[in-house]
């Protein structure tokens, strides 16, 4: 399912292989735009859902407990997440609250969003992919890692270890297989899902044409 930069889509036709359904999963964060003050804004986590009918998003500790009047049943909301994958779309849907629980954890039962928005953060397009390779880093040495998607001018890598430190703003160089020549990058955006740690990179030089295609041609072998 190819998707426009930006436009809304029905939940029920994106492909459950898809980069949405990988991300859209337990532990995202969630960012809430409450509309009884769109001032008000919270970071929480999904711990639960059942399809087309809520969602269970955990507060943490650190994010303000608000009066009950803006907390109370149907209250109105914005809620936006980002995919890495693809084009690094953000997504947005609007929900409404159905319930709050206090206790053991605060945690908040929205309805499941049937239609989502969605916006792309970059201007190429990336190729799922499937590619071993590694990171060297000057403070973490040289690690293995995946490339799962590709671009001329940059892509996403998994670490299958989320102790590394790495976050945005760091450099690193990708080394490719196939006797490519290797590639110097800056992170963009981290991510640590699952027991993973993702990033998103960007080429300080573009890849060439050629590298681009047999890198894709590679990544259909394996």
């Amino acid at each position: 399912m190819k998707l426009d930069n930006k436009g809304s889509v029905s939940l029920d036709d994106i492909p459950q292989d898809s980069a949405f359904w990988q991300t859209f999963t337990l532990g995202l964060r969630i960012e809430l735009q409450l509309l009884v003050n769109s001032g008000v804004r919270l970071r929480a986590e999904l711990v639960g859902y059942e399809k087309k009918q809520y969602l269970i998003l955990r507060l943490p500790s650190s994010e303000p407990v608000l009066p009950k009047q803006m907390l109370s049943h149907n209250t109105g909301m914005i809620c936006r997440f980002v995919v890495e994958a693809e084009q690094g779309r953000i997504y947005a849907f609007k929900s409404e609250l159905l319930n709050v629980v206090s206790q053991p954890q605060r945690m908040l039962i929205i309805r499941y969003p049937m239609v989502a928005q969605y916006l792309s953060l970059r201007a190429d397009n990336r190729n799922p992919v499937h590619i071993p390779v590694q990171l060297e880093n000057a403070e973490h040495g040289v690690l293995s890692s995946t490339l799962l998607d590709l671009s001329a001018k940059g892509g996403l890598v998994s670490i299958m270890d989320a102790n590394p430190m790495l976050g945005r703003g760091e450099t690193l160089v990708l080394k490719l297989p196939a006797g490519l020549p290797a590639v110097a990058a800056v992170i963009k955006r981290s991510a640590r899902p699952k027991g993973e740690l993702r990033l998103g990179l960007e080429f300080n030089t573009p890849l060439s044409e050629g590298s681009l295609q047999k890198l894709m041609q590679l990544s259909k072998n394996n």
